[in-house]
């Protein structure tokens, strides 16, 4: 049975979702965590200002952003078609829509 996205879609998501996931754990963790054991946070301004890898991970998280929705239509269309999705490509929409998830709820003025 052929998968509904096609691989190079696939593959571009799955490599955008560890960075999206890293930041929006990073994030929580900084808005819940530490703001709860040390007080009112900054939340992302270390993160912001000391790593490089901050670049990488806004990137991945914008991909993740663009990628999902594209996915969801996509799929769409195809079940619309007759076609059914994989698990598999509905785990990957779900791991990219939970990141973006994530992102949205932690509070900016924490």
């Amino acid at each position: 049975m052929e998968e509904a996205l096609p691989k190079w879609f696939r593959v571009l998501g799955w490599s955008a979702l560890p960075g999206a996931w890293i930041l929006a754990l990073r994030l929580l963790w900084e808005a819940t965590v530490l703001t709860a054991r040390e007080g009112g946070q900054m939340v992302g301004f270390a993160l912001a200002h000391n790593t490089r890898a901050m670049v990488p991970l806004v990137l991945s998280v914008v991909l993740v952003l663009l990628w999902v929705p594209s996915a969801i239509v996509w799929l769409a269309l195809r079940a619309a078609k007759g076609e059914r999705p994989s698990a598999a490509e509905w785990i990957e929409v779900a791991l990219g829509a939970g990141a973006l998830v994530i992102l949205h709820l932690v509070p900016s003025n924490t």
